[in-house]
């Protein structure tokens, strides 16, 4: 029982100068009073790396664990059923003029025949129509006057019957 008793006298006595020794150690490294300065802010910043990285925030002095953002649910109503999207065909609407309602649907959150009524899709609505008046008011292109080149009456190659020839049909004999 005696030799339990100071086999953990010595163990005790060990770990405390093994802990001397390295204290002893760090007061050699940090002989001058600048790095210690200088490693006392390092350690301030890589503490303050540490708990931010935590989710721990600086409140007046203490490190406080940040409070979770509540999480904001979507509501999927903007998947619309098919049927939805072949009445718009069946309405007239042109794919440009569907796809654009999808858009504004999930943006908004509402079905497509809700979308449809939207003062951003009657807006859309408006502005592609004036654009499509002014393209049809538009004057096309010229490709010509349309008639064509008329070859010389009288040519210095021609003989004297095909000379004739020519006259008579001006002449309308």
């Amino acid at each position: 029982m005696d030799e339990n008793i100071q086999n953990e006298n010595v163990d005790s006595t060990n770990d405390t100068v093994d802990t001397d020794i390295v204290d002893e150690e760090v007061v050699v490294d940090t002989s001058s009073e600048e790095e210690v300065a200088k490693l006392k802010e390092q350690n301030k910043k890589l503490f303050e790396r540490a708990k931010t990285a935590e989710g721990f925030v600086l409140k007046d002095g203490h490190w406080v664990k940040k409070e979770p953002k509540p999480e904001v649910k979507i509501v999927n109503q903007a998947q619309s059923d098919p049927t939805d999207e072949l009445r718009l065909i069946a309405r007239g609407l042109s794919d440009d003029d569907i796809d654009q309602a999808k858009v504004i649907a999930k943006g908004r959150g509402v079905s497509l025949p809700e979308a449809l009524k939207d003062p951003l899709f009657t807006a859309y609505k408006v502005a592609k129509e004036e654009s499509d008046r002014k393209d049809k008011a538009k004057l096309g292109g010229s490709h010509g006057s349309g008639q064509e080149e008329d070859k010389p009456l009288v040519d210095t190659d021609m003989k004297r019957e095909d000379h004739l020839k020519v006259w008579k049909e001006r002449m309308g004999k």
